[in-house]
């Protein structure tokens, strides 16, 4: 049965796998604003209906081809500063025991001062 497409429709096309998605995309937006209440961006879930023509050979257009694309944006994860120091071969060294700071000692160096880690090269 034919009937005229609405945006309610979405629901029934492809057995439901389009609104499962569209409500997938909500659902990971919701969670971010949950897991990051601090990150103050916006979450964003975009819907596109696209209508592409599938014009006949006597060039009327009495059909077309519909794509419904959806995605979800959300603020890139970011981690805190960590202090690392570089060194002249490229690489990088950190300090497990304080990464705010790659110079801190810690109580297991004490007397022997800041020891420079035996990196492998790769």
């Amino acid at each position: 049965m034919l009937k005229q497409f609405k945006i309610q429709d979405i629901a029934d096309l492809d057995d439901g796998r389009i609104a499962l998605t569209i409500n997938n995309h909500i659902k990971k937006a919701v969670e971010d604003c949950q897991n990051r209440p601090g990150v103050e961006k916006n979450r964003s879930v975009s819907l596109s209906i696209e209508i592409i023509p599938a014009p006949q050979e006597d060039g009327l257009c009495e059909e077309v081809d519909v794509e419904i694309i959806s995605g979800v944006k959300l603020p890139k994860s970011h981690s805190k500063p960590m202090s690392m120091g570089a060194r002249m071969n490229g690489q990088l060294v950190f300090n497990a025991a304080s990464p705010g700071d790659v110079n801190q000692g810690s109580l297991d160096q004490a007397g022997g001062g800041m020891e420079e880690p035996k990196i492998k090269e790769e």
